[in-house]
């Protein structure tokens, strides 16, 4: 993985992080619970540990009712802790 790449990683598990806490889900488990979705796969994609594939970003876009864009928008980036 390149800097740019892991950089980029984890400035989207950031964004997937405050969107699903905007959502109202306090973690992951309540996030996954919802939509039956597996733990420990949405865990190391909101902290960053491993990659979201684009098919990810996608199903999460969906469930999350956002556009993926909000995933690589620049202004997004105000709203972050």
């Amino acid at each position: 993985m390149t800097f740019e790449s892991v950089m980029l990683n984890d400035e989207i598990a950031k964004r997937l992080k405050l969107t699903k806490q905007q959502n109202g889900f306090k973690s992951a488990r309540d996030f996954a619970n919802k939509f039956k979705s597996h733990q420990s796969t949405y865990t190391q994609h909101e902290s960053g540990c491993s990659s979201i594939s684009t098919d990810y970003l996608l199903y999460y876009s969906k469930l999350l009712d956002i556009s993926p864009r909000l995933f690589f928008n620049n202004s997004y980036r105000e709203t972050l802790p």
